[in-house]
């Protein structure tokens, strides 16, 4: 992915699906921190993982639980979690409808940079 001053979400240019969990991810990202926003399916599980990568999530519409480092939580608009480097986590989706979410990572995950399919 070629670096930029500046995007989008909405350009297709750095937009892709992922398909487990089904969701749409754009990706952006500078030399040591990447943002995703990622538009998730209703009902979609985000499974248990951890990371070396410091995380915070921020809701902008829907609804999902969140367990992180063995604490549960609901979050709805505005709400934000942290994942700290090397703690698990997960994401559930509700089933009300789809939820946008950004991420952002430090450093930045290689693995993002890569579309899986455009």
């Amino acid at each position: 992915m070629e670096k930029k001053s500046h995007a989008n979400f909405n350009d297709p240019a750095i937009t892709y699906k992922v398909e487990s969990p089904e969701m749409i991810r754009s990706v952006f990202a500078g030399d040591n921190v990447l943002i995703g926003r990622n538009i998730f399916k209703a009902g979609e599980l985000v499974p248990m993982h951890s990371h070396e990568h410091e995380q915070f999530t921020l809701i902008i519409s829907g609804e999902c639980d969140v367990t992180c480092g063995g604490e549960k939580f609901h979050l709805t608009p505005g709400g934000i979690c942290w994942a700290p480097s090397n703690v698990e986590h997960e994401i559930k989706m509700w089933d009300e409808g789809e939820v946008e979410a950004y991420d952002i990572f430090y450093p930045v995950r290689e693995d993002w940079l890569t579309p899986l399919e455009k």
